[in-house]
Order: C-alpha cells, then structure tokens, then sequence
C-alpha cells in the first residue's frame, strides 16, 4: 500500500487535472490579414521589378521585391495570405539575369502552357501606342502566369505568378502598375 502522503498527492494531482480549464481552437483566420481583393493601385507601394521596371504592390504584400545580389537580380513578393506569389530567380552557374527565357520568335508573344497549365488568357502593357509586355495567365483555381517585357527588341520572361483564381482581378491590376523606369 501507498504511504499516505503519496496517495494524497496523486489524488490533488488528479483532481487537478479534471478541473483544468479546457480551451477551444477559434478556426477563424487571424483579423490582421486584408484577404479582401485590391484593385486600386493608388496607395500601393512602388518598387523595382528590375534594372529597368518598376511594379506596386497592395499593403498585404511583402518580401524584397526586386534585389541585386552579389550573383544577380531576383525578385520576390508574397500576398501575406500567401494566396498570390510573384518572384524570378532566372540563374545559372555563371550568376542570375533579370530576365528568363526568351518568347518563341522573340517579337511577337505566345506562350501555350507553363508550370503544366495552358494559359488561355493575356493582357498587353503599353506605354501610349506601344505595346512593352505581355502577362499570359491560366483560369485554374490555383492559376498560373508569366510575364514578358520588352527588353532590347525581344520579349524575355521577366516574372511567374502563382495565384487563388478568385484573386485573378487583383494580379492583373498588379501587372498594370508595371511601368518602365524613367
């Protein structure tokens, strides 16, 4: 038999427990987050995409947009929601470029597919009559698209975007404030 000051113990100790308070998980996300859809672009912050082209992004993004390294330039920024993804890394062993592939023909834009999706859709940035780039996308729910501007005469990849398909209207609006540098 257990000594008295044992049993005495382990019976607090069990009573104890069973009055512990039980606490409840709230599944509601965190109030924190904007998760509504932005669209207008005059208060975002202005940032460089690259060398050449600047980008806004709404408050609820972050990361370093577009940086030089000591091997090149990268580029990446995040919907704090992580539901939209904007970023370049186009290296090799010999450092990285600020631009990725070049479009098949180099002048004239197509793209079929990327990341195994067919983009279907597309918009054109122009700077008065002149078209600088083009932004093909997928409708998937979990939607893709690519980038090309205009650099030197050709259109290169200059970003890849993953995306919420219900987050399509603030993307492209994102993709609109890209503007070349003065």
């Amino acid at each position: 038999m257990l000594p008295f000051r044992i049993s005495l113990f382990i019976a607090l100790f069990v009573v104890l427990v069973a009055c512990k308070k039980r606490t409840t998980v709230d599944p509601t996300p965190p109030t924190n987050l904007n998760n509504t859809v932005q669209t207008d672009p005059t208060s975002w912050t202005l940032g460089p995409l690259n060398a050449s082209y600047t980008i806004k992004f709404p408050a609820n993004y972050t990361g370093e947009g577009g940086r030089i390294q000591i091997d090149g330039w990268l580029f990446a920024q995040d919907r704090a929601d992580k539901r939209a993804k904007f970023a370049y890394s186009f290296c090799t062993a010999t450092g990285c470029s600020e631009y990725g592939q070049t479009v098949l023909g180099g002048k004239t834009p197509s793209v079929g597919s990327f990341n195994g999706q067919t983009l279907t859709q597309s918009i054109t940035l122009t700077e008065g009559d002149q078209a600088f780039g083009t932004f093909f996308y997928s409708e998937q729910t979990n939607a893709v698209g690519v980038l090309y501007l205009l650099t030197n005469g050709t259109y290169r990849e200059s970003v890849n975007v993953q995306f919420d398909n219900v987050l399509q209207a603030e993307v492209l609006a994102i993709i609109r404030t890209i503007k070349r540098k003065v």
